[in-house]
């Protein structure tokens, strides 16, 4: 098994969006719904997106947005194995220089993950409105 993480280009939104036709329901990021805000994220100056493989089957994708984790997912037939931790390793290693992430305290799998690999809570967020 072959496992590589490739920066997005232009040309690559047919890959984005084989995440999502194979995980409709499991799928969290607008920015691969629409060419338009794919493109965005590509050619944005302080935006990247970022792809870990399996010979040549995109696993996951994850999107940085300056020194923030915008969105992280993995194809749930794929989770729990090693492509998470290696595309966070890899982000962690040759993108970020300490980064931040956003994560719903009812998501406590993606909590662990993120705690499993260097993250600790910092602060809270504040919010009205909507489910407890």
């Amino acid at each position: 098994m072959n496992i590589e993480v490739t920066k997005a280009g232009i040309f690559d939104f047919g890959k984005a969006k084989k995440i999502e036709i194979d995980n409709p329901d499991n799928f969290d990021s607008p920015a691969f719904r629409s060419i338009k805000t794919f493109l965005f994220h590509v050619l944005h100056p302080h935006h990247d997106i970022f792809f870990v493989m399996s010979d040549n089957l995109v696993i996951g994708a994850a999107i940085k947005n300056n020194d923030r984790i915008d969105s992280f997912t993995i194809n749930p037939e794929y989770r729990g194995h090693v492509f998470g931790g290696c595309l966070m390793v890899w982000l962690l290693d040759n993108v970020f220089n300490g980064a931040t992430v956003l994560v719903s305290k009812k998501n406590t799998r993606a909590i662990k993950f993120y705690e499993k690999n260097g993250f600790r809570k910092s602060g809270y967020i504040m919010e009205v409105g909507g489910d407890e």
